[in-house]
């Protein structure tokens, strides 16, 4: 039996650490977008990263599908695709 214990808290950053945060100059800037995009909307990194032209609307994003290296371009979690075009 597999046993890791109590899990630790997983603290999030405070508004103004976060501000800070982003206004420092960033190396990578599609990093910096990415991180962006997570925090105002929840996005996960697997999501950020199988956007595609096609899945960005006039005033919204659709998340259509999600990427990992092990599987490529996948359908997200949920496996909901309201609103998204064709296949890849």
């Amino acid at each position: 039996m597999l046993f890791s214990g109590e899990a630790q808290e997983r603290p999030i950053l405070t508004p103004p650490v976060a501000e800070a945060l982003f206004r420092i100059e960033w190396l990578e800037r599609r990093a910096k977008i990415a991180n962006l995009l997570t925090a105002v909307t929840g996005m996960r990194q697997g999501e950020i990263l199988a956007l595609r032209v096609q899945d960005l609307g006039p005033d919204c994003l659709y998340v259509c599908y999600s990427w990992r290296k092990k599987d490529a371009l996948k359908t997200t979690k949920t496996q909901r695709q309201q609103g998204c075009g064709n296949a890849f």
